[in-house]
């Protein structure tokens, strides 16, 4: 539990940095909204905001899902030799 809580913390650090990143260098969002953009090159780092985010969240995933794993394998050892090690097992 305490890996989790540890993981979206450091999850809404990045996010939180990218997200500063993007707005820093970014272009003005109340021009943009007034205007309307008409040069594609314009929404670039929004483009670069959403692809970093859809990755990040994707590698985090794998991630997990791996550490997931090896815990439940480990645990799952850890039954069999339980069992095994059991004087009425046959």
């Amino acid at each position: 539990m305490n890996r989790r809580i540890a993981g979206l913390l450091w999850l809404g650090v990045v996010i939180l940095a990218v997200a500063t990143t993007i707005g820093a260098s970014g272009p003005d969002l109340s021009v943009l909204a007034q205007e309307g953009s008409s040069q594609p090159d314009d929404n670039l780092p929004f483009l670069f905001a959403a692809y970093t985010v859809t990755w990040f969240g994707f590698f985090s995933y794998a991630f997990y899902i791996s550490r997931r794993q090896s815990d439940l394998r480990r645990e799952l050892e850890s039954l069999r030799q339980q069992l095994a090690e059991r004087p009425d097992y046959p």
